[in-house]
């Protein structure tokens, strides 16, 4: 496979791996804040249930839409480098 010479946007790829980075602990926070919530809401009423659910699908967006913005900017990076003329 080939390999790749010396990327141009050093910046952009530290910028990238940061935020999957954050994104993939704010999953686990998320986890482990949906168990929690479960856990102490599950004798609660069904009204109070919907918010549970609302805040455990909201923690999970978040993190998500960091995921997606790294992997966005490794595509632009990777269209770059593609189509470099050498």
């Amino acid at each position: 496979m080939e390999t790749r010479k010396k990327n141009k946007y050093p910046v952009l790829s530290t910028v990238s791996t940061i935020l999957q980075f954050a994104g993939v602990i704010g999953i686990i926070f998320a986890i482990i804040n949906a168990v929690y919530l479960i856990l102490e809401k599950s004798n609660s009423e069904g009204m109070q249930l919907f918010f549970v659910f609302k805040d455990i699908f909201t923690a999970f967006i978040f993190p998500l839409l960091l995921i997606t913005f790294s992997e966005l900017i490794n595509l632009f990076i990777d269209m770059e480098y593609n189509t470099r003329k050498e």
